[in-house]
């Protein structure tokens, strides 16, 4: 009996310490400070629950760089632009001489053009004018979707590389190729960089523009180098959509001499200028890439509202396949629309990145740039410009003239959506409505649907059509002349003989004119990007 007494006092003691304890811990009874406040107030305004919030939370903290990579990434790309800028001038190469790349088993692209149309001078390779870092590692809107990274260099070249007329007959690109080869010499002359693995890159339906890509596989980072003249190299003007600037002789007789184009003109061929804006596009993108990004830089700053924006509209445009391949809305397009909108003040860095995310997708969805393009140049003016530029630039109309879809950048020049066709900018404004709908749905938790789930493109589909671009040249060309259509074996020129471009082009008309009103949507996949 005075046991359990005892054991009873000791349990009655045990308890009223523990309760001391408990109400001795301040920081249960404090009252919520401003932040909590402030966020609490948001997620009552802003989501349907709490749930939708915490999920972006935890959303964005799983496809954030790691910091200490970030680190490491840092300290390597550091060093690799002190080495490219200590890059060592080499005079008088011929440019017949390919012995230095052909000892280092590189083939240059365009090499078999170079010999054909320049036989005769030489150049001075020099050092790049300036070598930055651009890119979504540079603006901190990477994210984490795989185990391997990648970052983007930009080397400038100077002026004096290239001749007054090396914008005509893709002698800028042959140039352009020369140069990425001895940056190739010089990296595979540094212990360093001799290891690594290396490869060209491309875009499908460009691929005589490649990217220089190096490798770190010990931890896991692909640097991609971007080589583009510098901007006073060539007139912006020169190549306005309806400039010519590669003519049909030098097509048929350097690049497909089997290509018949007729001509009802009765003119000669050396006197007919056909438009060429694809290729024309191709070289305005390099000229203005420096300008754009130190704009796009200057306005995010460090805002962290509109970087995480970025990052979950890249996200929700990767689950999508919409952001990879040939005429895709790729990170660069992405980072210029919303700039766009922060310019037109549809958006400001005060916002959640939630509301960004919304306002963006609302904002596509009702976009009519296949009928009335927009423009970033009318809320950004470019002081540098001259007067005779400024003359010479043309209106939307003009571009709508030549492309199917137009959204002009900071320049007035260059049309930022000049590779996407209009069944490409339709899946996009499809694919945000049905986002939109999904996110206003207070019934269901759509948060997979909309950031998780792969939306596969033969998944999408009820009915495919198969034809590879792996196919045989012919097959593709026999599309293109059974179209009887002038205006598409013209582009032949401008895309270096790529015909699977021009080809699909033709199927997807077809297609359009006979299925328009019985299907929601016509849609091509898009094509990987080219490695050699």
């Amino acid at each position: 009996m005075i046991y359990e007494e005892q054991q009873t006092i000791e349990e009655f003691n045990g308890n009223e310490n523990a309760s001391k304890r408990f109400k001795h811990d301040p920081e249960l009874y404090e009252a919520p400070s401003a932040e909590e406040m402030y966020t609490l107030k948001n997620t009552e305004n802003l989501y349907h629950s709490n749930l939708l919030r915490l999920q972006l939370d935890e959303l964005l903290n799983e496809i954030k760089l790691p910091e200490d990579k970030s680190r490491v990434f840092n300290a390597l790309i550091n060093d690799l632009i002190k080495s490219l800028k200590s890059m060592k001038t080499v005079k008088d190469i011929k440019y017949t001489d390919f012995k230095l790349f052909e000892s280092k088993n590189l083939t240059l692209p365009l090499s078999d053009l170079c010999k054909k149309i320049i036989k005769e001078g030489s150049y001075t390779f020099d050092g790049p004018k300036n070598v930055s870092q651009i890119g979504s590692f540079a603006s901190n809107t990477q994210i984490k979707t795989s185990e391997q990274f990648s970052a983007d260099i930009c080397l400038e070249i100077g002026e004096s590389f290239f001749n007054e007329r090396d914008y005509l007959n893709y002698r800028y690109f042959i140039k352009r190729s020369l140069y990425i080869g001895h940056t190739y010499l010089h990296l595979m002359n540094s212990k360093r960089y001799s290891k690594l693995k290396y490869h060209f890159q491309s875009d499908f339906s460009a691929a005589f523009k490649p990217q220089l890509c190096m490798l770190f596989e010990d931890v896991g980072l692909q640097v991609t180098l971007h080589f583009i003249p510098s901007g006073s190299a060539f007139k912006l003007s020169r190549f306005n959509p309806s400039q010519c600037n590669v003519r049909r002789d030098f097509y048929t007789k350097n690049i497909n001499s089997d290509i018949k184009i007729e001509d009802v003109s009765g003119k000669n061929s050396d006197e007919i200028f056909d438009p060429t804006p694809n290729y024309n596009f191709e070289v305005l993108a390099d000229l203005t890439a420096i300008r754009n990004n130190e704009i796009i830089m200057e306005r995010f700053g460090n805002s962290k509202s509109l970087l995480e924006a970025v990052k979950l509209v890249k996200l929700w445009l990767l689950k999508r396949e919409l952001n990879k391949g040939s005429g895709c809305f790729d990170n660069f397009s992405l980072n210029m629309f919303i700039l766009y909108l922060l310019c037109n003040r549809q958006i400001n860095p005060l916002m959640s990145p939630y509301q960004i995310f919304r306002l963006v997708l609302i904002n596509l969805s009702e976009a009519n740039w296949d009928k009335k393009g927009i423009s970033l140049r009318d809320f950004i003016k470019n002081d540098s410009e001259s007067a005779n530029e400024t003359k010479n630039l043309v209106t939307i109309d003009h571009f709508h003239q030549h492309y199917s879809i137009v959204f002009l950048d900071t320049t007035g020049f260059m049309n930022i959506t000049s590779k996407m066709s209009i069944q490409t900018f339709q899946k996009l404004k499809f694919d945000a409505k049905v986002s939109l709908s999904l996110l206003n749905d207070e019934s269901a938790d759509n948060f997979d649907k909309i950031f998780i789930q792969t939306h596969q493109f033969s998944l999408e589909c009820d009915a495919l059509i198969n034809i590879s671009p792996n196919s045989s040249q012919t097959f593709y060309f026999d599309i293109i002349k059974n179209t009887k259509n002038t205006s598409r074996t013209l582009k032949l020129i401008e895309n270096y003989n790529n015909s699977y471009c021009v080809s699909l082009e033709a199927v997807m008309d077809v297609l359009k004119s006979a299925l328009e009103k019985r299907t929601n949507l016509i849609y091509a996949k898009l094509v990987e990007q080219l490695k050699s």
